[in-house]
């Protein structure tokens, strides 16, 4: 009588299929962080070149005007004088538009009214730019409380002292007391003014690679209809604040706060620059240099990269 062999059908055992899962578990558990590390290190590497972005569009509209943007002009060519209430003419950022391939929205935008309220409202509200944000940020550039474009990029305002916050480190730049949100251009410290001024290159008398121009935000807090990227009051943040350094809603630099974010004022000059990157924040300089920047860095020296005319030497950073 012929025996029958049968033959063994290939296919793994169980305790096989759960070895395998388990390699592939720990494979995950390696690679993973470091695919993490390497699409954060993109997203911050195009954070840099927005910046970068930005400086170049400063120096281009330096060129034209002879200073440096600011809020509540009317038009490049056109009258800078400061006007409030119904008259607000926009952000530093507004006027970039020409420079950052932004010309056809520019464009639409009426500066003889408020370009925070009716048709100009409805035209910037939603209008997301790309060089204004920062990849790392999840918001993506959008308040998701109402809907407003943000930017994840402020102008500096400098080292301006604030008299009316009790908890924060301190400063010994800036106004002194009795100027507690001082935003005249005689007094302003830094490359920008709330007010209708901005630095020329030749009242950057501590150099342009010595001064900071524009420094990272995260502008998610604030749920006010008119504060966005284009808004005249809402982008400003100053080196008064250590770096990532918490604040509260009243807008003053480290009162107990654990807020993540940047909320916004009408005078933000208490407002700490923050980023999403570990460890520090990225700054463009006034020479259109970028450089990032170390939360740890001393703060006296922070103070001087934040002053445009201290005449202080600026230790490496």
């Amino acid at each position: 009588m012929l025996k029958v062999f049968r033959r063994r059908q290939a296919g793994f055992t169980l305790i096989e299929l759960l070895v395998v899962i388990a390699i592939i578990a720990v494979l995950v558990a390696i690679l993973l962080p470091a695919v993490q590390q390497a699409r954060e290190a993109a997203r911050r590497s195009q954070c840099g070149n927005n910046l970068k972005q930005l400086g170049i569009a400063m120096h281009s509209y330096h060129e034209v005007a002879g200073q440096f943007p600011i809020s509540g002009g009317v038009t490049i060519a056109g009258n800078r004088a400061w006007e409030a209430g119904n008259h607000r003419k926009g952000s530093v950022l507004l006027k970039l538009l020409p420079f950052v391939d932004q010309g056809a929205l520019y464009n639409k935008v009426d500066f003889q009214l408020d370009v925070e309220a009716g048709q100009n409202y409805t035209e910037l509200r939603t209008k997301k730019i790309p060089t204004f944000i920062c990849p790392s940020d999840p918001a993506g550039g959008m308040n998701s409380n109402n809907g407003n474009a943000l930017s994840n990029y402020s102008p500096s305002v400098g080292a301006q002292r604030m008299i009316n916050c009790a908890a924060y480190p301190g400063n010994h730049f800036g106004n002194g007391a009795g100027e507690p949100f001082s935003n005249r251009a005689g007094d302003i410290s830094g490359m920008f003014a709330m007010e209708a001024w901005g630095a020329r290159v030749a009242d950057v008398s501590d150099g342009l690679s010595n001064t900071i121009m524009v420094g990272e935000v995260v502008p998610v807090c604030s749920d006010h209809t008119n504060r966005a990227w284009w808004s005249t009051s809402a982008l400003w943040a100053a080196t008064t604040g250590p770096m990532n350094y918490p604040i509260n809603i009243a807008g003053c630099p480290g009162n107990g706060s654990t807020i993540g974010c940047n909320t916004i004022s009408d005078r933000a000059t208490a407002i700490a620059f923050k980023s999403l990157h570990v460890g520090g924040a990225q700054f463009l300089l006034g020479d259109g240099g970028v450089r990032f920047i170390t939360e740890n860095i001393d703060y006296d020296n922070y103070q001087r990269l934040g002053d445009r005319r201290d005449n202080k030497s600026v230790a490496d950073f």
